[in-house]
């Protein structure tokens, strides 16, 4: 199984074509720069595919949860130094 792209026109103007993806069957080498682990299922999946390929997780929609809760915990932690100061 791999991927079939046949596009009928020029490749810079694509408007009308198949493209057919499929989900990759081998697995990722134990090599950070093209696996991480995956979050959810906590196997090796691709680091470029936006989903597992275990168990299908959006990668990129778990990322940006992870990214946002480090963020607000930061967000807390520097108003609550804020306000010690403030309270002297």
């Amino acid at each position: 199984m791999g991927t079939r792209q046949d596009f009928h026109a020029p490749v810079e103007h694509v408007s009308i074509g198949e493209v057919h993806h499929h989900w990759p069957e081998a697995e990722p080498p134990d090599d950070p720069d093209k696996s991480l682990q995956c979050p959810q299922c906590v196997k090796l999946t691709w680091r470029e595919t936006r989903h597992c390929i275990h168990c299908r997780v959006d990668l990129k929609a778990v990322r940006s949860r992870q990214l946002w809760a480090a963020f607000r915990q930061g967000l807390k932690q520097s108003c609550g130094a804020l306000w010690s100061l403030a309270r002297g």
